[in-house]
């Protein structure tokens, strides 16, 4: 530690009990608030919904689901969180589709990995203190997953991966060189009022992406990190970045490493 004193946790607060052991939460920025995923009271199917609980006093009280508009609720994956009580926004993938298996039991073959794959959709939802407004953010038949959010004031960016592959049968179990027609980051911006039509922050020339992490400046900049595997093994990952203005324009990307390290898992910051 540098020879500074490490400040030692006095306590832990329960902020959820009797949680899906798949609620992964994550809280906006000011930690009034967290998101999680909620089996939506279902024990029998797969019903993974984005929910909140909101501060009060020294716990956090439980509210809804995030989207209450489709009663098709099916399984929502990966929520990510920014912003604070009065300017809040979530994001998530979410499986629109899924197949009709008679066994469940039985191995998930080619055909149903492809059409979970192609149909994971981006959702985001902005919170202005009172309701969450959410709007779905892509359309397509390719897998759109892994997304990030990022927010100051009432201006966010959303990015993902945009993916396709040729054949869902990975070389030597590297699920990643699946991918190869499509590897995109494609992202939206909010740009107080609404969401912008999808656009691409990276086109994935360079290599297949890894990890992606945003963050956005005071003035409404928005700074998109992300990991790109480039050769046949763990040492040709990179990290990149590219630059989106207020406008929500990408302005400029760059290399942030060039070297014989395994590169990777970027985080930034601002």
């Amino acid at each position: 530690n540098g020879g500074k004193r490490m400040r030692k946790a006095t306590s832990m607060t329960d902020v959820q009990t009797n949680a899906y052991p798949y609620s992964n939460p994550v809280f906006t920025d000011d930690g009034e608030m967290f998101l999680y995923i909620s089996d939506n009271n279902n024990s029998e199917e797969a019903e993974g919904v984005v929910s909140y609980a909101v501060k009060n006093g020294d716990g956090y009280e439980n509210k809804e689901r995030v989207d209450t508009s489709e009663d098709n609720v099916l399984s929502h994956i990966a929520v990510v969180a920014s912003g604070t009580k009065s300017n809040a926004f979530a994001a998530w993938a979410k499986q629109v589709e899924s197949p009709e298996r008679a066994n469940k039991d039985a191995a998930v073959s080619n055909g149903e990995l492809s059409q979970m794959f192609n149909a994971t959709e981006i959702y985001a939802s902005a919170y202005n203190g009172t309701k969450w407004t959410t709007e779905r953010l892509t359309d397509n038949t390719i897998a759109d997953m892994a997304p990030t959010v990022a927010s100051y004031g009432n201006k966010a960016i959303v990015a993902w991966r945009s993916m396709n592959p040729s054949t869902l049968e990975a070389d030597n179990n590297d699920i990643t060189s699946m991918f190869n027609v499509e590897n995109n980051i494609n992202y939206s911006f909010y740009n107080g009022t609404k969401w912008t039509t999808a656009q691409v922050a990276y086109n994935g020339t360079t290599g297949t992406v890894n990890a992606i992490d945003s963050a956005m400046l005071s003035d409404g900049t928005a700074l998109l990190t992300y990991t790109v595997r480039s050769g046949e093994d763990v040492t040709s990952t990179e990290t990149f970045y590219t630059v989106i203005d207020a406008d929500g324009n990408a302005v400029t990307s760059g290399r942030l490493t060039n070297d014989n390290y395994t590169d990777t898992n970027a985080q930034v910051t601002a």
